[in-house]
């Protein structure tokens, strides 16, 4: 396997890969040698779907559709390299809780061509320090809420970015000034996007390298999602249960409080249904 031409002008991640005949042997996915994941699972999917649809609901209820999550995810990945000087390559250490501003910035970083480190809500404060030397981790979006664990961790040089406070410079103020597109960076589809730690619990916390591939790739992004039938009534239920092959996997479609759990076999998907 030869390598395609790296757009990190930060080299870290591609100058530490073991050599290519080393590396792992996926089936072809049909993506091209330029490959920037932000750009396959956001703007890819607008432009199949549209940017109406709901993609992420807020604690408070308000509701994200994927064409605000983009303007969004441009907003801070254009405030990160215009206002800090985050280049192709640079690590990002990233952590929040689940909610819609935490996850808008990892594809804004890949957006970016940056690495993102993701770390645990476990991860302490030696934790943290061994990660960012490891790494060598020079940014950190975080939560306002956590953002002192990383401070106690003493990395020298980190440049933090908190969201979720109230400060003056807190990553959704400059965000949300921001309106113009971002053109994400051309990254070759075997550059490294992603470092993910382990918890370090049996020893010093370990790094797994991913390429920007295996993003879409473990998503699906290319393929749809399986789907469930409606639910039989509980009469139909018994009378195919004898009927029913035991080689089926149930799958559990999602359901309203309060009611009756229920197992289904996916049902077929046709590229004329919506997802």
């Amino acid at each position: 396997m030869e390598p395609r031409s790296s757009a990190h002008t930060d080299t870290f991640t591609r100058d530490r890969l073991p050599p290519p005949g080393q590396w792992p042997r996926l089936t072809d996915l049909g993506y091209p040698d330029r490959l920037n994941c932000g750009t396959e699972l956001l703007d890819a999917t607008i432009g199949r779907l549209g940017p109406d649809r709901p993609a992420m609901r807020d604690a408070n209820g308000p509701v994200w559709t994927y064409g605000q999550l983009r303007d969004r995810v441009d907003a801070i990945a254009r405030a990160r390299t215009d206002d800090l000087g985050v280049r192709p390559g640079n690590r990002v250490l990233l952590r929040g809780p689940t909610t819609p501003w935490p996850a808008a910035c990892w594809p804004a970083m890949m957006k970016a061509g940056a690495v993102a480190v993701t770390v645990l809500a476990a991860h302490r404060p030696p934790e943290l320090a061994t990660i960012c030397r490891l790494a060598r981790v020079r940014y950190a979006l975080y939560d306002a809420r956590s953002v002192a664990d990383l401070a106690r961790a003493g990395v020298l040089g980190l440049r933090i970015t908190v969201y979720g406070g109230d400060g003056p410079d807190d990553l959704r103020r400059p965000a949300r000034r921001r309106t113009e597109p971002f053109e994400a960076v051309a990254t070759a589809a075997d550059d490294v996007a992603l470092i993910a730690f382990t918890s370090g619990t049996t020893g010093r916390p370990k790094g797994c390298m991913r390429m920007w591939c295996c993003g879409p790739a473990s998503r699906g992004a290319r393929r749809p999602p399986p789907r469930c039938a409606p639910s039989p009534s509980p009469r139909s239920r018994r009378t195919n249960a004898r009927a029913r092959s035991s080689s089926t996997p149930p799958c559990r479609a999602p359901r309203p409080a309060n009611s009756s759990a229920s197992g289904c076999a996916p049902a077929p998907w046709s590229a004329a249904d919506p997802l």
